[in-house]
């Protein structure tokens, strides 16, 4: 039945077509108008037509937001996808007013259309995290059942039911619009827009439809199928497709703010180290490499310190991991404690640190190693008798490569260790290792 519908409403209309071009050849342009306007006006899909294409693109809705839950997982796409079922059950019951059947017609529909602006308020309320729905909106669906059912039955005054209907659906919009506003501001300009500007159309238009009922209070009959509604039938198309465009637009949107903070999220987990919290090793590597390229630029001054930990292995062994683990969480909280803001210190690996110094000399470097190396000593740590460090400093020479640089660092480390520990020493090229930059520190 309905393909016999959709087929005769193309005949009519490329019919439609053929006799408006024919008069245009023939230049009878007044008649052409005429006949077009009239023929148009007489070859629109009728009611049953439209009420069951609604129906089918509703269904295709619910049909994709339901993958999109199977996907997802998300609560706000099930409230969704049972939105347009509902819109989809008022849909069918509406194409079966024809057979004048005013409980599917005209209870079902209205039933159904009001649960779909229902669970869209609660998939939006569930997206944007507040609270469940308020209760008084189950109350305003009682009221609106019983309204339906009393001015059907009862006291047949149709005006009356569609009055209290259009003026429950602007209470549910309003409402929805008020307890979701602060939620808004969460959104992008584009996705906020949207969502008002659909909302407050339906609350314009039910107004004015309440209004229309209210002033015309036509009762000459209770089934809208004995009306022309092609115009309202399009409206109610293109209302479900954009509530499903904003649904679309405003997830996408959510997705890519999520995607954002957990990448985020991962830059800063990539940032530190997970045991100190101190900066990891490639971040300070990319740190190093912008201020080498500042001291290069200005001629700063720029030095490294890298040492690590006397004998740290034996801790782990005599003590265990645990105890190794809280010496390095200690040695750390006080390395930071005794360095300044610019520089950077790092968790090289292991029991290895690395403290930058931006617009330090090698001399001013070497003071600063001896004071840290003095400080913790004089960290005192349960099972722990004195910890001592062995380090190595050099100083930035203006276009040396990383590698090169932190080498002769790692070759003053492994000279300090090598000459007994608890030494700090200094190597100024890697030619030069004169005992005159070292500097011992005595216990």
């Amino acid at each position: 039945m309905f393909i016999n519908h959709y087929l005769q409403f193309n005949l009519d209309y490329f019919s439609t077509i053929k006799l408006y071009t024919n008069d245009i050849k023939n230049k009878h342009f007044h008649i052409a108008v005429i006949n077009s306007t009239v023929s148009i006006s007489r070859s629109y899909m009728d009611n049953y037509t439209m009420a069951v294409m609604i129906s089918m693109s509703t269904m295709a809705y619910a049909a994709i937001l339901f993958t999109m839950y199977f996907i997802r997982k998300e609560r706000s796409l099930i409230l969704f996808t049972l939105a347009f079922v509902f819109a989809t059950i008022s849909g069918l019951s509406l194409s079966l007013q024809n057979l004048q059947n005013e409980f599917f017609g005209i209870i079902i529909f209205n039933v159904s259309f009001y649960l779909f602006f229902i669970y869209i308020t609660a998939g939006y309320t569930q997206f944007f995290k507040n609270r469940n729905l308020p209760q008084r909106i189950w109350m305003f669906f009682l009221i609106a059942s019983f309204s339906m059912l009393v001015f059907t039955y009862v006291f047949p005054i149709y005006w009356i039911r569609e009055v209290i209907t259009f003026a429950l659906f602007i209470i549910v919009l309003i409402d929805f619009y008020r307890h979701n506003l602060n939620q808004l501001t969460t959104l992008s300009r584009y996705a906020k827009y949207g969502l008002s500007v659909i909302t407050i159309a339906n609350i314009l238009a039910y107004t004015l439809m309440g209004v229309i009922a209210l002033f015309t209070r036509n009762a000459s009959s209770s089934l809208l199928f004995e009306r022309d509604l092609t115009l309202g039938f399009v409206l109610i198309q293109i209302n479900f497709a954009c509530w499903v465009a904003t649904i679309f637009v405003i997830g996408n949107e959510r997705l890519i703010r999520e995607l954002n903070e957990k990448n985020e999220r991962l830059f800063e987990l990539s940032k530190y180290d997970y045991l100190t919290g101190l900066y990891a090793r490639r971040f300070i590597e990319e740190e190093t490499h912008r201020l080498m390229a500042r001291a290069n630029r200005y001629h700063h001054a720029l030095s490294v310190f890298v040492f690590d930990i006397d004998y740290f292995k034996t801790i782990n062994n005599q003590h265990g991991h645990t105890i190794g683990d809280q010496v390095l969480r200690e040695v750390s909280k006080l390395i930071k404690k005794h360095i300044r803001n610019a520089d950077l210190l790092s968790r090289w690996g292991g029991d290895e640190f690395l403290v930058v110094l931006p617009h330090t000399n090698e001399d001013q470097a070497l003071q600063l190693a001896q004071k840290l190396s003095d400080v913790i000593g004089t960290l005192q740590l349960e099972h722990i008798q004195q910890l001592t460090i062995s380090g190595g400093v050099a100083e930035y020479h203006h276009q040396e490569s990383f590698d090169d640089w932190f080498n002769r660092a790692d070759q003053a480390l492994y000279q300090a260790k090598n000459k007994g520990r608890n030494l700090i020493y200094c190597l100024s090229s890697p030619q030069d290792l004169n005992d005159h930059h070292s500097t011992q520190i005595n216990h």
